[in-house]
């Protein structure tokens, strides 16, 4: 995949803020998004980084755009109906979603819109959710924008 003429990291961190509010409206209330982990103060993620969107690093390679974020408001014991309600909740968006049977103990999930952003969520087996979402690639030459916010609460 190349990197599109209308694609850029400031377009990316609006699509990807999005789709993750896209997704967070349609769970419970009291569930948002965090870079910071809700029981441990070094778990933080932090804002969306820009990586390149090949294994090899070549003068010219595209970028894309990767963003993480902790589930919070979850109850532990509810983290395997959560991860559930997100899989049909994209499914609902009419993504595919594919389950990687292979993660154990954790447990991780993937879909890609239809305009090639990837969103993954994974149970670690520990009693938390992320939800990661990544761009498809844009030009070196179009990176900028406004931070994405340390939490997105429930619109």
């Amino acid at each position: 995949m190349t990197a599109g003429p209308n694609r850029s990291e400031s377009l990316a961190r609006q699509q990807i803020l999005q789709y993750l509010t896209d997704t967070l409206q349609r769970l419970p209330f009291d569930i948002a998004l965090s870079w910071q982990h809700p029981c441990y103060e070094h778990a933080i993620f932090g804002d969306a980084l820009t990586v390149p969107a090949f294994d090899t690093v070549e003068l010219g390679t595209p970028l894309l755009l990767n963003a993480e974020y902790w589930v919070v408001g979850v109850p532990a014991e509810q983290v395997s109906d959560y991860f559930q309600l997100i899989l049909r909740i994209w499914e609902a968006f009419g993504w595919h979603v594919s389950v990687d049977q292979q993660a154990m103990p954790q447990r991780r999930a993937r879909t890609r819109t239809p305009d090639d952003y990837n969103l993954t969520v994974v149970d670690n087996g520990k009693g938390d959710l992320a939800i990661t979402a990544s761009s498809p690639p844009f030009a070196r030459e179009a990176v900028g924008g406004d931070p994405l916010p340390s939490t997105i609460t429930h619109p």
